[in-house]
């Protein structure tokens, strides 16, 4: 709780982490609307692989990512697939390190990505947690099999650790009985996200307990200010 007893509150850094559909970026918006700056790691990524995109549209750079499947479908071959993730996460990195020059009079909201819980660099998350507290955005236990529904409903292009993605994918092609580049686009996707869902929630714990603080998605979106945000976040 280092963050909490910095002198006057003043110029804070807080970064947003949890899953994808818990909310950081609306809130993220929110807080914009409230005077911080906005700092959309999805938005920075997409500026470093040279995406056009703007803060209200990112598809774009779900569009790079791809799906794993057939091409003669509309997906990614193996080869290619993992090449744009390596591109995916070495940005991610980047625009992480980049937090610590960002200059600005006033508070930053550092909004990251869904795949945070993923970087395996601890100096860079030690780097990032000296900017601020993390926050990480727990969604209601009873809305976790809403989030999987809609993902696997619509499934989004998703960043995975290589080693765990390719025992995934093995055990995916062994039980469908089909080769990676000839998987229907979407359907590794659909089946995979439970694995990956249930794989990242003691990631963010662990990262809450060692750098911040977790605060439940639906206090959160509750809050009317950006002073009733720092009164809930200092408890």
């Amino acid at each position: 709780m280092r963050f909490l007893m910095r002198e006057c509150f003043m110029n804070k850094t807080v970064t947003l982490l949890g899953m994808s559909g818990a909310g950081k970026t609306h809130f993220s918006q929110r807080l914009a609307q409230w005077g911080w700056m906005h700092y959309s790691n999805d938005f920075e990524i997409a500026k470093l692989l040279g995406i056009d995109v703007n803060v209200d549209d990112l598809s774009p750079l779900s569009d790079f990512i791809g799906q794993l499947g057939d091409p003669d479908k509309g997906g990614l071959s193996l080869e290619d697939f993992k090449d744009r993730q390596r591109q995916y996460y070495d940005a991610e990195c980047l625009v992480l390190d980049n937090l610590a020059g960002v200059a600005v009079e006033g508070n930053i909201v550092n909004d990251s990505t869904g795949s945070f819980c993923e970087i395996t660099d601890e100096t860079l998350i030690a780097r990032v947690a000296e900017q601020g507290v993390f926050i990480y955005v727990e969604a209601d236990p009873d809305s976790h099999d809403d989030i999987i529904a809609r993902a696997q409903a619509y499934p989004k292009p998703l960043f995975f650790p290589p080693d765990i993605f390719d025992e995934w994918l093995r055990e995916f092609c062994a039980l469908r009985g089909v080769l990676p580049d000839l998987i229907e686009p979407g359907d590794f996707s659909r089946w995979v996200f439970p694995k990956l869902f249930q794989s990242r929630l003691p990631k963010y714990e662990k990262l809450a307990a060692q750098y911040g603080i977790k605060v439940q998605a639906k206090d959160l979106h509750a809050v009317g200010s950006g002073q009733e945000f720092l009164d809930l976040i200092q408890g």
